[in-house]
């Protein structure tokens, strides 16, 4: 499998989405929502931090700023 390159992390650190899935728990307690969809937005937020998990172990890092030495 290829490996894809990305900046390195002291360049730009690698994100991942924990305000997101914070701010979608704390949007589904508040409004109160039925179940079907707690089981919907739990199952997609999974679906993203497997997604990024996976992102950011199939990577390479490469240091843009190269010190030319």
């Amino acid at each position: 499998m290829k490996m894809r390159k990305v900046i390195d992390t002291k360049n730009l650190p690698t994100r991942f989405p924990l305000i997101f899935s914070i701010v979608v728990y704390l949007l589904l307690d508040r409004f109160n929502v039925s179940d079907l969809i707690w089981g919907i937005s739990i199952t997609a937020v999974m679906l993203i931090w497997i997604i990024a998990v996976i992102s950011f172990i199939d990577q390479t890092k490469i240091d843009i700023f190269n010190d030319g030495n």
